[in-house]
């Protein structure tokens, strides 16, 4: 077994130029590695806020070492074209799905390598330059047409010896992340590789025909196989070690499923697995079997692992062929599921802060699946998404070339003609900007408004309302109302903003009120407004109104994405506008009795760059307290003793105040998955309190409902009692709650 690989000499240092992930640094990184000497490292470095590169693929000169340095990106390009070898396939789907060539590339050489604590981005989940799929969804696309995606891997290392791999973070791979063929010699220490559990094919380190492999006190989470042993006709794989290491969500710790070549002496020890759909898992079919033999597992804990051993030879049930699977001396010792003896073996996935950032096991996760949130609406088959729409009923344009100027005019004429017969009704926006105040009211047929411009931005309906829910720009009460290729502003305060300074209160400015109305879907849609953008309302806060928001942006500074409805974003960007030193994104007051709130999967957390939200102190939720006029949960800074007591009103402590069972069930509850969350957003406590404690409007954070009934209990009201609740939820419910996020 190695020792701990030291810290390489330097040959040379390149430093960051830009702020952002847009620049191409290809050119000087190269040149540099082509200049250093063997055994020598070329470092990227900082300088000052600079920290990130960017570039298409770069070749590892034998034997150079490549460090970043902490706090350091290298992003890979999302130009398809970058990575092309030159028969213009990258970027495309077809049978062999090998077009692309990897960000690194490793050829020969001894005693090459990649260091340093920084990170290595592949941005599998962003979308390709001059497309509008990610490369993780033409992955998906491919396994739905039964085809092979063309899509880089991150790091591919041919034929060297003594490689090795120390400190390093790589993430979002578009596939594999580390892949090795014909290799002897590699040594992965203490790295960090981090993709989402759907992010398809994102292997963690994948050991092909190679030897003398040891993976040492490193964490892996990944899409796939966290590490997969394979042995293609190439040769075997051999003397392989992984020791003292941590996997979460993925496929766990794999042999083959190619095993023709041979697998044999493999040590698994000391290690654990958490979340995984597999844990150790051995995998092969006639069409690629071999023998598999001298493999130990020994001391493993696993928890929350679906299938903790697998073991098959018919990975392939349909596969045809003769290289029949020879599994032979396998043994396992001391695994553990889910036991005492595991209890403090389970570490959190490095830079996920403890406590304040509860997460989701991969068997939780599922309860957030769009179709258990959404129940029997299905918004994704909805015509709306691709565009596909019929002719519109009535065309509106603010230049006046047809009978309809403003926005609400059209919709009257709309509601109007619904009265005499129920279908839905299109009323499409010519380009332009439209300062009104627009009401969608119930109707027993909906309506659906579509912005017939290039882009969302081409269409605007705005105005600079201020103050409350009702007088926001928008108001929606029309069940089934849909929205696409539109722009809601509030222009409260936009105008003025900038000038009025960091930490102006812009104040209450409502783009979009959904008041009440259910499956209302919003596709490549705008809001925009600084405080309370955009409200998701119910009626009946026990059966919320439903929400779709699909392919949209969100922005403002403060809770400026509320209600108590049940919502679904997907694919979206949520900003946060940093004129402001405090900012909270979500303030949900999702019911006690109402299984979802606010959930978002596959969206970015982004920010202004503004010089507040750069100091990274930003909240993603805190709680609607709603209606509360005290608190019952702490004493008043300074005040003589008062109490806050269960009551029909919400009134003030003065000094004996009451607070009504609305205010109290209104726990607010948000899910984010597999989302990206930049870093003006607290790592360390990202979900914030209602208020300071010592405040007449204080609640402290409440990540569960076992936290929210002890609270109760601990203030001196009873949720049996005087709620009517018979118990406890259990297993606990969480209202505030992660999974996959990076």
């Amino acid at each position: 077994m190695p020792s701990e690989p030291a810290t390489p000499q330097e040959c040379a240092v390149v430093r960051a130029e830009r702020l952002g992930s847009q620049s191409d640094d290809t050119r000087r990184i190269q040149e540099a590695i082509d200049a250093c000497a063997p055994r020598r490292a070329v470092r990227l470095a900082a300088d000052g806020s600079r920290r990130s590169f960017v570039a298409g693929p770069l070749v590892l000169k034998p034997g150079v070492i490549l460090s970043v340095d902490a706090q350091v990106t290298l992003y890979a390009s999302t130009d398809p074209r970058a990575f092309d070898r030159g028969d213009g396939l990258c970027g495309t789907i077809d049978a062999r799905g090998r077009g692309c060539r990897p960000l690194i590339a490793v050829k020969g050489g001894e005693g090459g390598g990649i260091a340093g604590s920084g990170t290595i981005d592949g941005r599998g989940g962003e979308a390709m330059r001059g497309h509008d799929e990610t490369w993780w969804q033409l992955a998906r696309r491919a396994q739905r047409e039964r085809s092979r995606q063309n899509v880089p891997r991150l790091v591919e290392i041919d034929g060297a010896r003594g490689f090795t791999m120390h400190r390093i973070h790589l993430r979002d791979s578009p596939n594999f992340h580390v892949v090795l063929r014909g290799v002897d010699g590699f040594t992965a220490w203490g790295i960090c590789i981090d993709a989402p559990s759907d992010s398809r094919n994102t292997d963690g380190i994948d050991p092909m025909h190679s030897r003398n492999i040891s993976i040492v006190e490193s964490f892996i989470r990944a899409g796939d196989d966290a590490i997969a042993i394979k042995a293609g006709r190439e040769g075997a794989s051999e003397n392989i070690t992984v020791r003292d290491s941590h996997f979460y969500n993925g496929h766990g710790v794999s042999i083959g499923s190619e095993t023709v070549g041979g697998v044999r002496h493999v040590r698994v020890e000391r290690v654990t697995i958490e979340g995984a759909t597999s844990g150790l898992r051995i995998k092969s079919d006639v069409s690629r079997g071999g023998l598999v033999s001298d493999v130990r597992y020994s001391d493993v804990c696993l928890r929350h692992v679906a299938k903790p051993i697998e073991v098959t030879d018919r990975y392939d049930p349909e596969a045809r062929g003769a290289d029949v699977p020879v599994y032979r001396d396998i043994s396992y010792e001391g695994i553990h599921q889910d036991t005492a003896a595991c209890a403090q073996r389970f570490v959190a996935f490095p830079g996920d802060p403890p406590g304040r950032r509860p997460q989701l096991t991969q068997e939780q996760a599922r309860d957030y699946d769009y179709a258990k949130v959404l129940g029997d609406w299905d918004p994704m088959a909805d015509p709306l998404v691709e565009g596909t729409l019929p002719g519109a009923d009535y065309v509106v344009d603010a230049a006046g070339s047809t009978r309809y100027s403003t926005v609400q005019s059209a919709i009257d004429a709309a509601i109007a003609a619904a009265a005499k017969g129920v279908r839905r009704y299109y009323v499409a926006v010519k380009p332009g900007t439209y300062r009104e105040l627009v009401v969608i009211p119930e109707s027993p047929a909906p309506i659906t408004l579509v912005g017939v411009g290039p882009d969302p931005a081409s269409v605007r309906i705005t105005g600079d309302p201020h103050g409350t829910i009702r007088s926001s720009v928008v108001r929606v009460r029309n069940d089934g109302f849909q929205a696409r290729n539109i722009t809601f502003a509030n222009a409260y305060n936009k105008d003025r903003g900038d000038a009025a300074g960091p930490g102006t209160v812009q104040a209450q400015a409502v783009a979009m009120a959904v008041d009440g109305a259910d499956r209302v879907q919003f596709e490549n849609v705008r809001f925009e407004g600084f405080q309370d953008t955009l409200y998701l309302g119910s009626s009946t806060p026990r059966k919320p109104a439903r929400a779709f928001i699909h392919r949209s942006y969100v922005e403002g500074d403060m809770d400026f994405i509320f209600g108590e409805a049940t919502a679904y974003f997907l694919d979206s960007e949520v900003r946060t506008l940093g004129d402001r030193r405090v900012s909270y994104a979500l303030a949900p007051s999702t019911h006690y009795e109402s299984r979802h709130g606010f959930v978002f999967r596959r969206c970015d957390f982004t920010s202004d760059g503004s010089v507040n939200a750069r100091a990274g102190t930003f909240k993603l939720a805190r709680q609607w307290f709603r209606g509360q006029r005290c608190t019952p949960y702490a004493p008043l800074a300074g005040a003589p003793p008062y109490d806050c007591a269960l009551g029909d009103v919400d009134a003030p402590a003065t000094p004996h105040g009451t607070i009504t069972r609305a205010a109290l069930e209104a726990v607010g509850k948000v899910a984010i998955l597999e989302s990206r969350i930049g870093p003006h957003i607290d790592r360390a406590r990202p979900w914030a309190d209602w208020n300071a404690a010592g405040t007449r409007q204080y609640r402290p954070v409440q990540y569960d409902s076992g936290q929210w009934w002890a609270n109760l209990a601990a203030a001196g009201i009873d949720p049996a009692r005087e709620l009517g609740y018979a118990a406890p939820k259990s297993p606990k419910e969480p209202f505030l709650v992660e999974y996959g996020n990076h």
